[in-house]
């Protein structure tokens, strides 16, 4: 672009080159990891990415690695293979503590030996953080009160937290992630203890965190019906990654065998399972091309 000022022409650069645009890396990248373990491999070719302030499903059958995925995101396991990034960095220690990264393990009753009370055990999520600090020490605290409201615990908050029941259990593990404010979320089939209440309680707890900040959330559970109304995309895992696909494409044939059927975008736009493949699909209609009108020529 060149304006006229005068006689002389002076170049005028864009916005887009004086300030170029930044891509910004995805909350959860993974190229092409596979971890074995002695023996045997665990998973393999794993290649895809979360967006941040997404809520990612992951389902499939028991023993196909979807705990194995989530420790390797956190870093508590190394890949054999590939590179795994949080935020374009290594996953490890420093970078779980300065993010934070919450982590909800599968379910494990809470130690009756430990008398800790409801709001204890929800507040045990801010420790290694600086929580010894005075502002941050009230923030997390404000945080615990705010966690138990929106769980409906907070009249049971100076119960020992091992007399509940283990619904109850799970959803005080879930609090005691999310205590931090964390940018990623790890959750490891933390709805096998729930029921319906329960699991509408979650999804309110993770939509109104979404809301507050850039929440993304990965899931991992056997039942797809679980996590699907809180879910923007889904994902099928058995030692490698089938499929990923919008949650809008999910349908519950799907969700009743995510391993053989499956959605499968064709080049005409339709979707369709696995076991449909080699049916034939309605093709668009082609336009047909408007007729060629002889060339004209003017003096």
């Amino acid at each position: 672009m060149v304006h006229e000022y005068g006689r002389r022409s002076i170049p005028v650069r864009r916005e887009s080159e004086i300030f170029p645009r930044i891509r910004a890396p995805h909350a959860v990248d993974l190229q092409n990891v596979s971890v074995h373990q002695p023996g045997r491999p665990v998973l393999q070719n794993l290649d895809f990415y979360v967006r941040e302030g997404d809520v990612l499903g992951i389902i499939g059958p028991e023993g196909g690695g979807k705990g194995t995925l989530l420790e390797t995101i956190a870093g508590f396991l190394s890949p054999s293979q590939g590179k795994v990034q949080i935020y374009g960095s290594q996953p490890n220690g420093r970078l779980r503590r300065q993010l934070p990264v919450g982590y909800v393990s599968p379910y494990a009753p809470f130690p009756p030996d430990v008398p800790a009370t409801v709001y204890e055990a929800v507040l045990m999520g801010a420790w290694g953080t600086g929580s010894w600090l005075p502002w941050s020490r009230k923030e997390h605290h404000l945080q615990t009160r705010y966690l138990l409201s929106m769980i409906r615990l907070d009249p049971l908050k100076d119960c020992p937290a091992h007399r509940l029941s283990p619904g109850r259990q799970q959803l005080i593990r879930i609090a005691r992630a999310l205590v931090i404010r964390p940018r990623l979320l790890l959750m490891d089939d933390s709805f096998r203890m729930l029921d319906a209440a329960g699991r509408s309680l979650v999804q309110e707890l993770l939509n109104d965190q979404k809301a507050q900040y850039k929440l993304t959330v990965i899931i991992t559970t056997p039942e797809g019906e679980w996590v699907r109304p809180v879910c923007d995309r889904m994902a099928c895992l058995d030692k490698t990654l089938l499929w990923q696909t919008h949650i809008s494409q999910v349908t519950p044939e799907i969700l009743q065998d995510p391993c053989n059927h499956h959605p499968v975008r064709t080049r005409n736009g339709f979707h369709r399972s696995r076991k449909d493949r080699h049916t034939e699909l309605p093709r668009a209609p082609k336009n047909p091309p408007p007729p060629r009108r002889p060339m004209q020529f003017w003096r």
